[in-house]
């Protein structure tokens, strides 16, 4: 019936948006994949207290890279830095930030010069599914607006500042985390879709601006 149709396809939905990207970021930044980075390198992980950001986390310090994760949750974030520290002895720095306030994008770059570390690795991951038919979306407009402004606009400001620094000093590389959604209509999620296409086609253009300066560009499609 109906019914059990749409649980199946929330269902499906949900293996695609978390099951999948897991697998995916322990594949993709898998011990083996490079070298062990130089002496403290430094990656910044967005949205690191949950998830892909979590795994991401978890991989690059088995690798030997120093972190700093953020998020808007504090104790995801300590117990996190705690367990990598302990395990395999990276230094990790926390800090709190919300990128869907208006200024978030500008409080994390300020807090994460104020900690003295310059990221080689940038991972951009936060971001938020907002699902619903689109009656539904139409009477959630601040929360439209809220997760434009983490999917989007602060993932574009971020990604252009650090891009900035990184060109500057010849090398590095930024991670953009889009969706499968990008490419393939889904059903009630037509804005959260659009947001990750954004996505798809910001890192493709910023690799033709940063490729030729040194600077990597890589993509994720859960």
């Amino acid at each position: 019936n109906k019914k059990r149709r749409h649980m199946r396809f929330f269902a499906l939905l949900l293996t695609l948006v978390f099951a999948l990207p897991l697998a995916i970021a322990r594949r993709f930044f898998s011990p083996r994949a490079k070298m062990s980075p130089p002496a403290n390198t430094y990656a910044l992980i967005t949205g690191a207290s949950s998830g892909i950001g979590t795994e991401i986390a978890r991989s690059l310090a088995r690798r030997g890279y120093n972190l700093v994760i953020t998020a808007r949750r504090e104790g995801p974030l300590v117990s996190l830095a705690e367990e990598l520290s302990s395990e395999y002895g990276v230094q990790v720095k926390v800090i709190i930030s919300d990128l869907s306030a208006r200024d978030g994008a500008y409080a994390l770059r300020k807090a994460v010069t104020a900690v003295r570390v310059a990221p080689e690795v940038v991972v951009l991951n936060a971001g938020v599914a907002l699902t619903g038919s689109v009656e539904t979306i139409a009477a959630q407009e601040e929360r439209v607006q809220a997760m434009l402004a983490l999917n989007v606009a602060s993932t574009t400001l971020l990604a252009h500042s650090y891009g900035t620094d990184l060109a500057a000093q010849g090398f590095g590389r930024i991670v953009l985390i889009s969706s499968v959604t990008a490419s393939v209509g889904v059903r009630s999620a037509a804005a959260y879709a659009a947001s990750k296409a954004y996505i798809r086609h910001l890192g493709r253009s910023m690799r033709a601006d940063l490729s030729p300066k040194g600077v990597a560009m890589t993509f994720i499609f859960p």
